[in-house]
């Protein structure tokens, strides 16, 4: 019997790269690759607090301590978008904007995170942003936050928040 020729084993060699490539040309129409990362949007969700200005929320947060907000002091706002989200997310954005007209504080916020296939990490990570608010001057506030208000008077023993 005689031994297959060098071209037989370039012909076996080519099959089985095919084979194994088979799905590589970047559709989804076999083969074992990675689904494309998926978007969670986030923009309005979680809660926005008013908290004072240069103050950090996140002290606050997990001590439970209320933080007063005295009358004629400007504020922040911290917007949390998810409060426990895996470290296994890419792309995470997170940012905020902030409109008053009367006595209502609106606040808008954009953020999200793209999520792929496959396990995730069970760790627990914040997405939140902070941006400038108003000057309150006592009285009696409203704060929006998506389709969500509160109501509050200034001064307060503690930071609002919507919802």
């Amino acid at each position: 019997m005689s031994r297959p020729s060098s071209s037989f084993h370039s012909g076996l060699a080519t099959l089985a790269l095919i084979l194994a490539c088979s799905g590589c040309n970047g559709d989804d129409s076999g083969g074992d690759s990675a689904a494309a990362p998926v978007w969670n949007d986030l923009g309005n969700a979680g809660y926005a607090c008013l908290v004072p200005q240069g103050d950090t929320f996140f002290d606050w947060y997990d001590a439970g301590t209320p933080e007063p907000l005295p009358a004629d002091d400007p504020v922040d706002v911290v917007v949390v978008l998810a409060d426990c989200h895996s470290g296994s997310v890419s792309g995470e954005l997170a940012s905020c904007s902030v409109s008053v007209e009367g006595d209502v504080v609106t606040v808008v916020s954009e953020g999200g995170y793209y999520v792929s296939g496959g396990p995730q990490v069970s760790d627990c990570n914040v997405l939140s942003a902070t941006c400038s608010g108003p000057v309150l001057t006592e009285g009696s506030w409203m704060l929006t936050y998506g389709e969500a208000s509160t109501a509050f008077e200034v001064p307060t023993v503690d930071s609002p928040c919507a919802p």
